[in-house]
């Protein structure tokens, strides 16, 4: 059986031997033959030099860089988002428990959610919204705490007069007094 390559114009000589299964099979030596003739058919890589193949080795890779490199970094900007998002959540979480002890105050509530903050990439640079603290625990009553941080995108860039676009995340927690 004689097989055309239409893109390199070779042909390439296979024989097909039947087995008793009754499958068809190429002989390895027939296959070594046929990947044998391709390569030295090979009209393109063999007129092209090794200057010019590490030539278009470059262009490709600077297609490729600038898309790999915008996964990679957007990649590890989502990462640091849900990695802020989580801690909002359990200082939250942390401050609204703090609210639901009987007797606690606001500015108790505040410190607690400021003290969990402060060991993390958020420090103070926070808005909180916090109700229902200190009411009577008929209960019925609830306490709220919401905390919402913006996050730079993307590190500034000053020489070039950019502004980092910012993306606010939130948590809110409630819970009932105790």
């Amino acid at each position: 059986m004689r097989c055309k390559d239409s893109l390199l114009g070779s042909s390439v000589m296979a024989t097909n031997r039947i087995h008793p299964e009754g499958d068809l099979r190429m002989t390895l030596t027939n296959i070594f033959k046929a990947l044998n003739t391709w390569r030295a058919s090979d009209s393109v890589a063999s007129s092209v030099s090794r200057s010019s193949r590490s030539g278009i080795a470059a262009v490709e890779f600077a297609i490729i860089l600038p898309v790999a490199l915008l996964l990679v970094l957007g990649s590890l900007q989502s990462a640091q988002v849900f990695y802020l998002q989580k801690h909002l959540l359990a200082a939250a979480q942390s401050a609204t428990r703090t609210g639901t002890i009987q007797g606690s105050t606001e500015a108790q509530v505040k410190s607690a959610l400021s003290t969990y903050l402060s060991v993390t990439d958020i420090g103070a640079d926070y808005q909180s919204t916090i109700t229902g603290v200190g009411t009577t625990s008929n209960g019925d009553s609830l306490v709220t705490v919401q905390v919402t941080h913006n996050v730079a995108l993307f590190a500034e860039i000053p020489a070039m007069g950019w502004s980092t676009p910012t993306i606010p995340i939130s948590a809110s927690v409630t819970m009932r007094h105790e």
